[in-house]
């Protein structure tokens, strides 16, 4: 008796050193998992914020492309020049003058009150005359700075060489088309602010020439050594986007809370060692996880051959749907994938919504779906439920601050009506699902 108790009792430190080995791997081992995903998230935060700095700069070079194809005429030179400068002008805060300069010369500036050193001729002028000779003989844009705008502030300056068809059918330069816009306020379509808020600090800059970094915009704070950086294409040049969170992409604070976690954990697995077994437990969240969509909480495609083929060994008749939702992947390129999420998220709500207690509906896929409904009916049933989670999920859909109408296309086979196997079933389906696809 007394060895066996002599046993237990060195059992205690002994569960408690490899309780101790085991949760200082696993802190480790989460730290890093930790760190990676904030990393993750800080890149998809920072791409995000990049490609709304380079369609904000894009729209606005834009701008001069218009500005040609509406003033600059083969035959009779430039027309309507202050009508349309002042319309783009008016509608871009961050356009401080708009030029044109035939030859090189510039004759056309609007607005002209403080932008009358703009005028002359860019290829005499030493300051602006390497740009514009580059421009000219490759045919590329090119935007200089930024630098201290005459008027005051940071600017960049944007020229667009113009060529128009000589009478040999060839190219001929033109001029120029110039914008002259603000800095920071042409990231105005960029939220970086809000990456402030959110703990991140963000640095813009370029390499000039001599090699020197010069800032183009930031947050206030250097980046640290571990910030992670992106490139913005500017006409001529590359910007550089980095930001990296104010704690760190793994705070003390976390990495204490988590220590003092699993000092606590090994305390509590010491002393219920004797007594539970939590393998069940475990058992039971793994088959969870391994079985569970985690975006929606749906049961994944691993769950839904398994439930199949429960249903046919049993010969209960069910209906299997497939259902696809329509350009999801435009959603995604266009909004982000956060929003993509949450218009995921509000189509498997809506889905549910128009099934009964005793049917499943599955995550297959990135966009794709499926239901069983469990019983027998008849067809008018499933085409009536088809319509129904048509109408239903093509609503309306509040996602963040957009507002979409998803669309989705349905397909169905019953069992044992339709198709007795597995994969003849699935393969029925989805051909309906596609001929309503092809069918929109």
């Amino acid at each position: 008796m007394k060895k066996r108790i002599s046993r237990r009792f060195l059992a205690v430190p002994m569960v408690f050193i490899l309780s101790l080995i085991i949760s200082a791997g696993v802190v480790v081992d989460t730290s890093r998992r930790q760190r990676n995903k904030n990393i993750e998230h800080g890149t998809y935060i920072m791409e995000s914020e990049a490609n709304k700095i380079q369609y904000s700069i894009d729209s606005r070079l834009l701008k001069l492309e218009i500005l040609e194809m509406i003033i600059v005429d083969n035959d009779e030179g430039i027309r309507n020049f202050e009508k349309i400068a002042k319309r783009l002008y008016e509608d871009d805060p961050t356009i401080r003058s708009i030029q044109l300069a035939p030859g090189g010369n510039v004759t056309e500036v609007y607005p002209v009150a403080g932008n009358e050193e703009a005028y002359g001729d860019l290829f005499s002028d030493p300051d602006r005359r390497e740009e514009a000779e580059y421009a000219r003989d490759t045919g590329n844009m090119t935007m200089a700075g930024p630098f201290e705008l005459y008027q005051g502030g940071m600017g960049v300056v944007v020229r667009r060489p113009i060529y128009l068809e000589d009478t040999a059918g060839g190219k001929s330069f033109w001029g120029f088309a110039i914008a002259v816009m603000d800095v920071p306020e042409i990231f105005d379509k960029a939220n970086l602010e809000g990456m402030s808020g959110e703990g991140y600090v963000y640095q813009i800059a370029r390499t000039q020439e001599d090699g020197e970094t010069q800032i183009i915009a930031e947050s206030g704070e250097g980046l640290p050594g571990d910030a992670i950086y992106v490139d913005i294409e500017v006409p001529g040049s590359v910007w550089t986007l980095g930001m990296a969170p104010r704690e760190g992409w793994l705070p003390q604070r976390g990495c204490l809370e988590k220590i003092l976690t699993a000092l606590l954990i090994d305390l509590l697995v010491t002393m219920i060692a004797y007594y539970f077994i939590t393998v069940d437990r475990q058992k039971k969240e793994l088959s969870r996880i391994a079985n569970t969509d985690a975006l929606t909480g749906l049961y994944n495609e691993r769950f839904l051959s398994g439930e199949l083929k429960k249903r046919i060994a049993a010969a209960e008749p069910f209906c299997l749907f497939f259902l696809d939702l329509n350009r999801f992947k435009a959603v995604n390129d266009t909004y982000g994938h956060d929003v993509g999420d949450k218009v995921l998220v509000g189509v498997v709500w809506r889905i549910q919504s128009c099934l009964d207690a005793g049917d499943y509906a599955f995550r297959i896929g990135g966009d794709e779906f499926s239901a069983v409904i469990a019983g027998e009916h008849p067809k008018e049933f499933y085409e009536a439920l088809l319509v129904r989670i048509k109408e239903t999920v093509e609503q309306p859909l509040e996602a963040g601050a957009q507002t979409l109408r998803p669309e989705i296309s349905c397909g169905y086979s019953r069992y044992p009506h339709d198709q007795q196997d597995i994969d003849e079933l699935a393969k029925e389906a989805d051909r309906r699902m596609y001929e309503q696809k092809r069918g929109r």
